[in-house]
C-alpha cells in the first residue's frame, strides 16, 4: 500500500475527522473510501452518458451495432455490482 502526502485545507480536514470518527473508521480509511467513491460515481454517469447514447443511436436507427450492445452489456455489468452490494 502506498503512503502519500497531501495538503488539505483546516475546515474541510475537520469535517474529514469528525466524519470518519463517526463511520468508526480512520482518517486515511475514509479518505481512501471517499476517494473510491468518487471514482465509482464517475463511472456510473458515464456509463449512464454511454447508455442514453447508445439507446438514441437505436432508437434513430432502428437497429443495435456490436458496440452498442457492448454499451448496454457494460451497463448491465455495472447495475449488477452495484446492486448486489446492497
Amino acid at each position: 500500500m502506498a503512503k502519500v502526502q497531501i495538503s488539505i485545507d483546516d475546515d474541510l480536514l475537520t469535517k474529514v475527522d469528525k466524519l470518519a470518527d463517526s463511520m468508526y473508521m480512520s482518517r486515511s480509511g475514509f479518505i481512501s473510501y471517499a476517494t473510491s467513491q468518487v471514482i465509482n460515481s464517475n463511472a456510473v454517469m458515464l456509463a449512464i452518458t454511454e447508455v442514453s447514447l447508445a439507446l438514441k443511436k437505436i432508437a434513430d436507427t432502428g437497429s443495435i451495432s456490436e458496440d452498442d450492445k457492448q454499451q448496454l452489456d457494460d451497463f448491465e455489468r455495472i447495475v449488477k455490482m452495484i446492486t448486489s452490494s446492497k
